[in-house]
């Protein structure tokens, strides 16, 4: 239809770029792998049915989740993502790394539950670190 080739021509052009790409957006106080691999799975796979591989997001979005996993960058990372922008964060991280000038940084993932790794301190590599960037001013839209 009308509306897919249009977007097909600004993905094409580089003018358009899909992000995230998860069916919906996982919460990630409660969800397992299983569920977000399968979301995300689902997405990016018609994302490239419908609009080919280049069209695969680079970027992971996760706009308003309660809370985020120590998982997150690690899963990402394995996903294909080497950035993500994110919101919601509790208002003492948010502020230290405003104040910090660090809404940018390198997140360090984890899967050791027993260590400083498990709030992002362990040692950074190409594979468990993904560029993330936290949105300011965040509001919910209603």
């Amino acid at each position: 239809d009308y509306a897919s080739s249009v977007v097909g021509r600004l993905v094409t052009g580089g003018q358009l770029e899909f992000v995230g790409g998860g069916w919906v957006q996982h919460d990630e106080a409660i969800s397992n792998s299983d569920s977000i691999i399968s979301s995300l799975e689902m997405g990016i796979l018609w994302i490239e049915k419908h609009f080919g591989q280049r069209a695969r997001p680079q970027v992971a979005w996760q706009l308003d989740p309660f809370g985020h996993s120590q998982f997150t960058p690690w899963l990402f990372k394995q996903l294909g993502f080497s950035q993500l922008v994110m919101t919601r964060i509790h208002t003492d991280d948010y502020n230290t790394l405003e104040a910090n000038r660090a809404l940018e940084f390198e997140w360090s993932a984890s899967l050791d539950w027993h260590s400083a790794d498990e709030v992002g301190l362990g040692q950074k590599t190409s594979s468990n670190t993904l560029l993330t960037h936290v949105l300011t001013n965040y509001s919910a839209p209603w």
